[in-house]
């Protein structure tokens, strides 16, 4: 399995939804409260970081970028620490969109999936 870019967290996930389109703490109410509608009070084990647990020793290679606006490198390090069996990939200069048309994350990608993983 290959991530890039992935939040860690639902609830982050919606205040930095929130504050980038200037919403106040309603919104972020009524989304959590969506939320808890539909998933239930334990919404927030749906989040990638809590997903990744469930993986075990599956194969797993996160690729983020330090400059990513978007997701907080913070967010990839928890996924890695979350998931046993990945590999952490930083990348620097790329951001959060770039980083899915560079040449050289292809070949980052293509080596991980061509690797014999023990399976």
């Amino acid at each position: 399995v290959v991530i890039m870019g992935t939040p860690s967290n639902l609830n982050q996930i919606i205040l930095d939804f929130t504050n980038r389109l200037k919403l106040d703490e309603r919104y972020q109410r009524f989304l959590k409260d969506f939320l808890i509608q539909t998933y239930g009070s334990n919404y927030n084990d749906y989040s990638p970081s809590e997903r990744v647990k469930s993986l075990g020793n599956l194969p797993g290679l996160i690729i983020h970028d330090t400059n990513d606006l978007d997701v907080d490198i913070a967010q990839a390090h928890l996924n890695h620490e979350n998931w046993p069996n990945s590999k952490l990939h930083i990348t620097k200069g790329l951001g959060h969109r770039r980083i899915l048309s560079d040449p050289e994350i292809f070949e980052v990608i293509r080596a991980f999936v061509l690797q014999d993983h023990n399976l």
